[in-house]
């Protein structure tokens, strides 16, 4: 299954907020660790609005 941009930040966010780790959340939702810290940024930022 495809995911967008948008779609994968989501799981993303969804994943870290269940307490996985950086490489298993990667390896889920099929992104390079490199791409992880744009997708860690949108997480801090969503967190916060909590």
């Amino acid at each position: 299954m495809l995911l967008s941009r948008k779609e994968k930040e989501r799981q993303v966010i969804k994943l870290a907020e269940e307490g996985k780790s950086t490489s298993d959340i990667a390896k889920e939702v099929h992104i390079s660790l490199r791409y992880w810290q744009g997708y860690s940024k949108s997480y801090r930022r969503f967190s916060r609005r909590r």
